[in-house]
């Protein structure tokens, strides 16, 4: 079989790197005038398949060792040293400008040779309806939301993030939304949480919104990329620590009209369930069965009919310090030593075990709580 190539592939990496780094990044397909006119409608695909040369492949192993270290036949791996040194990937088509495509998601070196573009239908392709790899997996720990939010696929995020949440809602959906907009804005250049707090998100409420922050954008608590400010507003600032401006995205204050436009019910359901221990039980479904009804019409929306976004000044606290730990001397527990008791009879106890008051994040926001009885 004899190959023709039809362009080349021009990216910021001329040598062998991390796949996945090189999937993070932008890259331009040049398509050489001879084959222009096979472009025509190709710019009404989000995503499209790249068939290239691997063409500093030397040589083929048929046995070899993935990135842990597996031991693996190379057709079960992405191996470049291949008895046909050909790759294929599928990527995010961002514009075309004449014959130059602009992609992101492509794993090929500079100077690659192009054999072949083609519409990626999933149906046909069914992309990321498989399980990861291990090593993917490993690699790649948020691959699913990773995709998801290349390929602005909102109703996958939102799936995604209900495994979290525990059922869907506008508020987990809004949450999605806000951060769909906000990451692909050129001020965060599309950059997700890989907890290491070079991606920050503020949020200034704690109900299902700030969920869906969480869930998307991979900014946590726990990792300390995010921020909670008790404000009650629905509202998500994305800031980055090496760049200005920071992405504020808010809700809208007639978001609510859009899903009476759907013909959505939820806002009557909601008043009868929420906050009421009475609740019964077909109430309690019809909440579920609306809540989700109303969710997922919701990701269907345009942002511009949910969302707000404005440019703003990055307003972050210190990197989270390293906080050595400490065993009260009472209770016997490991803790902060940060949430010890500083000075005093009951210098070195735990909050608890001093009687001391400390704070609590709950569904009233941050208050101020008070230790049980002391303990035996």
């Amino acid at each position: 079989m004899q190959l023709t190539q039809i362009g080349t592939v021009e990216s910021r990496y001329d040598t062998p790197a991390d796949p996945f780094e090189m999937r993070e990044k932008d890259s331009r397909i040049i398509i050489y005038p001879d084959f222009a006119a096979g472009l025509y409608d190709l710019d009404r695909c989000t995503h499209i398949q790249v068939l290239f040369g691997l063409h500093l492949a030397r040589g083929y192993d048929l046995r070899t060792r993935n990135r842990l270290g597996e031991d693996k036949g190379v057709f079960a791996t992405r191996s470049p040293r291949r008895p046909s040194p050909i790759g294929l990937t599928t990527v995010e088509l961002l514009r075309m400008d004449g014959t130059v495509l602009h992609v992101r998601g492509l794993d090929a070196m500079s100077g690659s040779p192009v054999y072949d573009i083609k519409p990626f239908v999933p149906a046909l392709d069914g992309r990321g309806t498989g399980p990861s790899t291990s090593e993917e997996a490993a690699l790649r720990p948020r691959r699913d939301f990773t995709d998801a939010i290349q390929s602005n696929d909102a109703t996958r995020c939102l799936m995604k993030a209900a495994e979290i949440h525990g059922h869907y809602c506008p508020g987990l959906a809004l949450g999605v939304m806000a951060s769909l907009c906000g990451l692909r804005r050129p001020e965060i250049g599309g950059l997700h949480s890989d907890g290491m707090e070079d991606l920050m998100a503020v949020v200034e409420t704690n109900n299902c919104f700030s969920d869906g922050v969480q869930a998307v954008s991979g900014c946590t608590l726990g990792n300390n990329a995010l921020v909670y400010r008790d404000l009650g507003r629905m509202a998500v600032t994305f800031a980055r620590r090496d760049r200005e401006p920071a992405v504020r995205v808010r809700v809208r204050p007639d978001f609510r009209s859009h899903l009476e436009q759907e013909g959505s019910r939820f806002s009557q359901i909601v008043a009868r369930v929420v906050g009421r221990d009475g609740a019964g039980r077909d109430d309690v479904t019809q909440y579920k069965v609306q809540g989700r009804d109303a969710a997922f019409a919701m990701v269907r929306l345009p942002f511009d009919d949910l969302l707000i976004v404005e440019t703003v000044r990055p307003e972050l606290p210190d990197r989270a310090a390293m906080v050595p730990g400490a065993v009260c001397p009472r209770c016997g527990e490991p803790v902060m030593s940060t949430r010890t008791v500083a000075e005093g009879i009951n210098r070195g106890l735990c909050l608890v075990c001093a009687q001391e008051q400390y704070g609590q994040l709950d569904g009233r926001g941050i208050v101020t709580a008070s230790p049980g009885p002391k303990r035996r």
